[in-house]
């Protein structure tokens, strides 16, 4: 290992060769986490979405009860 390190030249180039690794260590691990983020993000939009929908339909659901409890007090029950 010494007879590697007792040029300047080659020195040079292990310090570029391990710079380069180093920044593709980085940007691999910075680009797993954005994507790890945006998978979280993906799934909490589509919590919402699915909640949203739930919603609607609960709405509507209670909307067509209050048009018929309307529809039926509107009714004349004579006996």
């Amino acid at each position: 290992m010494p007879q590697l390190t007792e040029h300047p030249i080659q020195r040079q180039i292990i310090g570029l060769a391990l710079s380069i690794f180093a920044i593709v260590v980085v940007l691999v691990g910075i680009h797993t986490g954005f994507r790890s983020k945006a998978n979280q993000i993906e799934n909490q939009l589509d919590n919402q979405k699915a909640r949203q929908e739930i919603g609607l339909s609960i709405y509507q659901r209670l909307f067509s009860a209050k048009a018929s409890v309307f529809k039926l007090s509107t009714l004349d029950n004579r006996l």
